[in-house]
């Protein structure tokens, strides 16, 4: 051996990669393998890899520590060429360190009469643009100082040291099966959308260093792009498809939302993929190493990091959704349910947690508060806008604490007399003052033979004293999202029908293909539904969408009436659903003794048409014999899809010719499915005490 390389990070991804890279091109050199612990099980599993490795101990906060330690190890074999690789995110690692671990490294090195360094650094956009642009990633920017620290230091004959410089794009490697993965892909998905991400294997980054090392005169003061696959989210899905068996897995996109807003740095990482991103050279890369990895050709190091998915058991729902399969591996998960809700990854690896008591699982599932210290700290940032309140459920009634981020909750209100007050509260709580901005109204249709609905039948909104004009006035300048709650039809069900034995009269019978609303206030948005839903408007009662109609025109009209302007830029929507089922549905085992009961009421309904009743009509029977996968949750359409009425005398007229006009506008303006979270368990309420 004629010479010794100092391999930092030698048991992790990077480091392990560049040991089994040289080892594969059979050279001469003594690798000094650096690490923290010698002993530990993955330093003696590198080391017994070839008689060429030497385990160092020591770390990147003593540098002339782990010098004096490599030349030891060394002994008479000289100490020729270092890779340089420093962590950027992670326990007791900040951005100072990190430039501080780099810049020593490199003073080290030239102290020690290094001939060649290898620094592993990150791309900015491509070979060129990276010299000029630190970007606005915090992580991205200390790497940017470490790079023009190496240049400077090696230029106008300062350091005869020789350097390659290489810049690797997202790690393949970071895809490995697991909840934070899911996260961090569903946070790729909503900010990128149809923009691709660039990709590297590790393993290609242990090529071009062994490379480097083994041809200093071709890459001596060269810097490089790295990038094996660029793709959208999309062809990542499909890439995932063919290489494991399965999509890209996502989960609800509140969670991506959370991590990125609660994670600051993630957050403006991400953020400028969108805005600017990668810019590798994938001709050039795959011209030098034409074995560069591809998504769907995951690594074939020996190393314990290299990516190896695996096809993990899922249980596939009824009907494809693309981005928003969930793995189904719970405790009871249920195979044998067609509903289109995905079934939750939660329990799996604890099997008996359906046994403990509700008490304990209700204390588990709130974990988010309860870990420890900083996981609350993270929530309560995140959730800004801590409210004092009284959750009350049915006959149960708590006192607590109401967490709320103003930007991306909704505040579903069923009483307006009370919102002005509710919304003024909130602004003055919000430290940002941004207050609600997001409102969901309940609409009632107003009956008189309904007794839920005390309702005055003139309008639902009352006007404010002239002293707490000002308060509402502000609150509804603040809104940036309204939606009309519309309860589409009775309650959900031919059995819960308003029914005589024989069905006289105008009945609405299910459709299957309009959502159930749940008990449950967690949703994830598709932005439109998948499923082949014929038409959408059979089942509902027209004259209860002309009543919502009705009640639009009431909010405009109220604007007015308090000198407030119509904001173009506010989102206006109605939600469409099945009210709630009795009784209500809050978790998936409540989802499936609905589906099931429905189903045995649709058949004993097919088989009162078959034996020649008449009553049940053309129309009914159509909407019976209607096969679709249930959903539980709601549909979201634009306003636009309520024209206005037009003004006829004739009352049966006026609705069918709005009803006519109608079903031309929902097929244009095609509703976003929103599917309600359920899990095999959502307990009726969690504790917001701290323990």
């Amino acid at each position: 051996m004629s010479r010794a390389l100092l391999i930092t990070g030698a048991t992790g991804k990077q480091g392990s990669s560049v040991i089994n890279a040289l080892l594969a091109k059979k050279t001469d050199f003594l690798l000094l393998a650096a690490t923290r612990n010698k002993e530990s099980p993955t330093a003696k599993k590198l080391a017994s890899k070839s008689s060429n490795i030497k385990l160092i101990q020591g770390d990147l906060d003593s540098i002339p520590a782990l010098f004096k330690a490599a030349k030891q190890a060394a002994g008479t074999v000289p100490l020729w060429g270092v890779y340089s690789v420093q962590l950027s995110m992670g326990k007791d690692v900040t951005l100072e360190g990190e430039v501080r671990q780099g810049k020593g490294l490199i003073d080290e090195s030239i102290k020690a009469g290094i001939k060649h360094f290898v620094y592993s650094s990150v791309d900015r956009g491509g070979d060129e643009k990276s010299w000029k642009d630190a970007t606005v990633v915090p992580h991205f920017k200390t790497k940017h100082e470490i790079e023009h620290y190496l240049r400077d230091s090696t230029a106008d004959g300062k350091s005869p040291m020789n350097w390659t410089i290489l810049r690797p794009t997202a790690f393949m490697e970071n895809l490995e099966p697991g909840f934070a993965t899911k996260v961090f892909l569903t946070m790729i998905r909503d900010t990128l959308k149809d923009k691709p991400l660039q990709w590297t294997a590790t393993e290609d980054i242990g090529f071009f260093a062994a490379e480097a090392f083994t041809d200093p005169q071709t890459w001596g003061k060269q810097a490089i792009s790295l990038a094996g696959d660029e793709l959208t989210f999309a062809q990542l899905n499909e890439a995932f498809e063919h290489a494991i068996g399965g999509p890209a897995g996502t989960t609800f996109g509140l969670l991506g939302k959370a991590l990125k807003y609660g994670v600051a740095e993630l957050g403006t990482m991400v953020n400028w993929f969108r805005d600017e991103g990668y810019g590798a050279d994938l001709a050039k890369v795959r011209q030098l190493n034409p074995a560069a990895k591809t998504m769907e050709q995951p690594g074939t190091s020996s190393s314990p990091h290299s990516w190896q998915p695996r096809l993990n058991s899922q249980s596939k729902m009824a009907t494809p959704v693309g981005t928003d399969t969930e793995d189904a591996v719970s405790s009871s998960s249920h195979q044998e349910d067609n509903i289109l809700n995905p079934a939750m990854l939660g329990t799996s690896s604890f099997p008996q947690f359906s046994k403990l008591p509700p008490e304990l699982q209700r204390f588990v599932m709130s974990k988010l508060f309860i870990i420890n210290r900083e996981s609350r700290s993270v929530a309560k940032r995140f959730y800004r806008v801590h409210i004092p309140c009284r959750y009350v459920h049915m006959t149960s009634r708590r006192e607590g604490i109401l967490y709320f981020n103003p930007e991306l909750d909704i505040i579903h209100i069923f009483e307006w007399w009370y919102f002005p007050e509710l919304a003024h509260d909130v602004w003055k709580l919000d430290p940002l003052h941004v207050g609600i901005v997001n409102l969901a109204q309940q609409t009632y249709n107003g009956d008189e033979d309904d007794e839920d609905d005390d309702i005055d039948d003139d309008s639902w909104y009352t006007d404010p004293a002239p002293s707490d004009l000002s308060e509402l006035q502000g609150a509804i300048k603040r809104l940036k999202r309204v939606i009309f709650v519309f309860r589409g039809v009775s309650d959900p069900g031919t059995r819960n029908s308003r029914d005589t034995g024989d069905r006289e009269g105008l009945a609405w019978y299910i459709n299957p293909s309009v959502p159930v609303k749940t008990h449950v206030p967690i949703f994830q948005t598709m932005a439109q539904d998948p499923r082949a839903m014929g038409e959408f408007l059979d089942g509902m009662n027209p004259v209860e969408l002309v009543k919502l109609r009705d009640v639009v025109e009431d909010w405009f009209e109220h604007l007015e009436r308090w000198d407030l302007e119509i904001n173009p830029e506010v989102l206006y929507q109605f939600m469409v659903s099945y009210s709630e089922g009795d009784p209500v549905i809050i978790d998936r085992e409540d989802a499936v003794a609905w589906l099931e009961a429905e189903m045995e009421a649709k058949a004993s309904e097919l088989s009162r048409s078959s034996k020649g009743r008449k009553n049940v009509g053309v129309a009914a029977k159509k909407i019976l014999e209607q096969n679709a996968t249930p959903a539980f949750g709601f549909w979201l359409s634009p306003l636009e899809a309520l024209h206005i009425l037009n003004d006829i005398d004739n009352a049966e007229e006026q609705i069918r010719d709005f009803t006519l006009v109608l079903r031309k506008q929902f097929n244009r303006y095609t509703p976003q499915l929103c599917l309600s979270h359920l899990p095999d368990y959502n307990p009726k309420y969690l504790s917001t005490y701290e323990y």
